[in-house]
């Protein structure tokens, strides 16, 4: 019977810890599965976008098409500053977004511990005012 207890206790006790735990990689998983595809779809734009202005730097052939390759330079630095910011938002979407997933699966931890220690302090008190 006390083997029972302590063993239904113990059980209890791992699958309070081992549930978050689970919760917490199940969310790392699933952002490092996100960052690794937003990483190798922007590594492949850039490397996109570096050929093309290779192509097009090998296709000057007079002063004319230097004076257009440059111009267009212009626009590309405004399309790639662009690209950036957005690349950068979504990089910290994806980092709020686990903070948050690992924040969720934490918070109830501390809140079975919580619930513990209140229904431990509650049977002390029974127990003070059972003996008075």
């Amino acid at each position: 019977m006390m083997n029972n207890i302590f063993t239904d206790s113990i059980k209890e006790q791992v699958r309070r810890f081992q549930d978050p735990v689970q919760h917490m990689a199940q969310a790392m998983v699933s952002n490092l599965e996100k960052v690794t595809e937003f990483s190798l779809n922007t590594a492949r734009s850039y490397a996109d976008l570096g050929i093309k202005q290779l192509h097009a730097l090998a296709e000057i052939k007079d002063a004319e098409s230097l004076s257009s390759f440059h111009s267009s330079q212009t626009k590309l630095l405004g399309e790639l500053n662009q690209q950036l910011l957005k690349d950068a938002e979504r990089l910290t979407e994806l980092g709020a977004q686990l903070r948050n997933d690992l924040v969720k699966a934490t918070s109830s931890v501390f809140q079975g511990a919580e619930a513990q220690a209140e229904a431990k302090t509650a049977d002390k008190t029974a127990a003070k005012t059972t003996k008075a």
